[in-house]
């Protein structure tokens, strides 16, 4: 049985659902970090086929989320530290856990990776996730990228703004449809207050 798994970044619904229809068989995303040993969690080929986000650690590691939701994991794998001016400094608490930067939920026992700390937008007092806003964007089949990100405003603390790179010529449409798709599956916080369609993204 031929499996794919990707052990990077969160991978967008829109590409798995592009992957699976080209190549016939689901794309597996798994979590990893350099620091713990590469690959912490392995995503079933059932998850995956349903465009799920979750995945099962490892027997060998240990999982806490803590309090704001924070990812921290302790792995027999983990590096002994990092290397500055010849000493070894280890980035663990006391018991040897790892604080991720990542954010994520406990769901039956599966992660859930919903976002970065650094990347998390407050709007209105509410923490929001960009990195399910984009997911559920790319699969506008008329959006080839899409980036959330979050602005300051003086009334909400920041807005939340879509940006989308799409060859549409019809970009009023376009963002009516994204609206539309916004209302029908984002809870109110978490849907765009803004839309801005770009040729391309700066890289």
């Amino acid at each position: 049985i031929t499996q794919i798994q990707c052990t990077s970044a969160s991978i967008p619904a829109g590409l798995r659902k592009r992957f699976m229809e080209k190549f016939s068989i689901p794309l597996q995303d798994c979590y990893g970090i350099s620091e713990l040993g590469g690959p912490l969690t392995f995503q079933t080929p059932e998850d995956a086929k349903n465009y799920s986000d979750v995945s099962v650690p490892l027997a060998e590691i240990d999982v806490s989320i803590r309090k704001g939701n924070e990812l921290w994991i302790r792995s027999p794998f983990a590096m002994l530290g990092y290397l500055k001016n010849g000493s070894i400094t280890p980035p663990f608490d006391k018991d040897g856990f790892m604080d991720t930067g990542d954010l994520a939920l406990n769901i039956s026992d599966k992660i859930q990776i919903i976002g970065r700390k650094k990347d998390i937008i407050i709007r209105g007092g509410i923490n929001v996730s960009p990195v399910r806003i984009e997911s559920l964007l790319s699969m506008i089949s008329e959006v080839e990228e899409v980036a959330v990100v979050g602005i300051e405003n003086s009334f909400w603390g920041e807005k939340i703004i879509g940006c989308i790179v799409t060859k549409m010529d019809d970009i009023k449409d376009l963002e009516n449809s994204i609206f539309q798709f916004c209302k029908d599956n984002l809870a109110e916080h978490e849907r765009p207050d803004h839309i801005m369609i770009l040729e391309q993204f700066p890289r």
